[in-house]
């Protein structure tokens, strides 16, 4: 009988099924192939000096194993007034056996699901006053439009106009994404330990929802600059292949495919095209965009 197949009595009604030494030795590559994969992310979730995964995360090492979560059931909770949902989740085998189950819920009396910011854009006027309504033309500020090279636009800035309750279909949206997480971290998370990782899912820890675009909003900040090396400062533009401009060919794709989208706003044109990039912080014009960037947009905008 092949070594692989066999069965290993130890006694009692607990069996080795197969060796211990040829299982750790794929959970080894398993966790190496994943570190790999986690290295690259642009934004990991970091506390206190130690890294979670997310649920797609998790999603990429059950792939390794054949395993996917499903969720099973979604519960409407109000409890006196604190409402959200209740989701159960089961992880599956390939051949269709379900090899874990799971429960979670996101309610509205956590910090980050109860309310968020809402911010509005304004007209930034040339008496340094700001204004809600459009005004007249000689009183708008107008600045150049990093888009489209030789126009104006009026200059806005986004404020912050208070808060809103979180909608139910987002915490509904994280129930389900923490109940199928931790399906797969009944099965995985020694894999995951073995990789050198916190065994605890990232949603129920940091309470944000990255994979399913429901992070809390930020102000427009600056886009966040690229670490020039030695070969970059004697490199030309035009020779650095990807890491040249973006060409003016892309950038109008780019911008055909967000008006295509029904975006027209500019900030958020770029909070878009941050969100597809991965930045945490929002790009302040599409001409900083180098090739690389703007071929992987032009793309992930053409699929969506």
């Amino acid at each position: 009988m092949d070594e692989a197949m066999q069965v290993y009595d130890v006694g009692g009604d607990i069996q080795i099924a197969r060796p211990p030494e040829v299982v750790i030795e794929e959970a080894r590559r398993a966790a190496k192939v994943l570190t790999d994969v986690i290295s690259k992310k642009p934004s990991p979730v970091i506390m206190s000096g130690e890294q979670y995964l997310e649920f797609e995360d998790w999603q990429t090492v059950a792939r390794f194993y054949g395993i996917t979560a499903k969720v099973k059931e979604t519960e409407f909770l109000d409890y006196g007034g604190v409402q959200g949902f209740l989701a159960k989740a089961v992880a599956i085998r390939s051949d269709g056996m379900e090899i874990s189950a799971a429960e979670a819920m996101c309610m509205n009396d956590e910090d980050k699901w109860s309310a968020r910011t809402k911010y509005k854009y304004v007209y930034a006027l040339k008496d340094g006053t700001k204004s809600d309504e459009d005004p007249p033309r000689d009183q708008i500020v107008w600045v150049d439009n990093p888009d489209k090279p030789g126009k104006k636009v009026p200059k806005k800035e986004r404020v912050n106009a208070g808060e809103v309750s979180v909608p139910l279909f987002q915490l509904r949206s994280m129930a389900q994404t923490r109940a199928c997480a931790k399906a797969l971290r009944n099965v995985l998370a020694w894999v995951v330990v073995l990789a050198g990782y916190k065994p605890n899912v990232a949603e129920e820890m940091a309470g944000d929802e990255h994979a399913h675009g429901v992070a809390e909003q930020k102000p427009p900040i600056k886009q966040p600059q690229r670490k020039e090396t030695a070969a970059t400062k004697k490199t030309p533009p035009q020779e650095q292949g990807l890491e040249a401009p973006a060409t003016e060919p892309q950038l109008k794709a780019i911008n055909a495919l967000l008006t295509k989208k029904g975006i027209s706003d500019d900030f958020e044109r770029h909070e878009t095209v941050s969100k597809i990039l991965g930045y945490t912080e929002t790009i302040d014009s599409l001409g900083k965009l180098t090739k690389g960037e703007a071929s992987k947009t032009i793309e992930a905008l053409g699929k969506e």
